[in-house]
């Protein structure tokens, strides 16, 4: 009878030890699938924050190359205002 008792108390001691790893498990479990979705959604942003990164960068880009085509005309119809003869400014 001292053996059987004793068996069960360890039975019980090991039901209770096999519940709390299987809890132990869910949270684990829990908590990457929470870690997956955070990455997902951190990759989401950054792909969102270098979509408008790039598009700020091909518009300035863009804008520069306007700038200085109109900067070179304006300086090329100043020369040409200079070279004229009928010009009353000379260099």
């Amino acid at each position: 009878d001292k053996k059987l008792a004793v068996l069960k108390e360890e039975m019980t001691s090991l039901k209770k030890e096999l519940a709390v790893f299987e809890k132990l498990e869910a949270n684990i479990q829990t908590m990457a699938e929470s870690a997956r979705d955070e990455a997902r959604e951190i990759k989401r942003d950054l792909k969102r924050e270098m979509d408008h990164i790039e598009k700020t960068t091909d518009d300035t880009e863009r804008r520069v190359k306007e700038d200085s085509r109109e900067f070179g005309n304006a300086i090329r119809a100043l020369e040409k205002a200079l070279n004229n003869p009928l010009s009353a400014i000379s260099k």
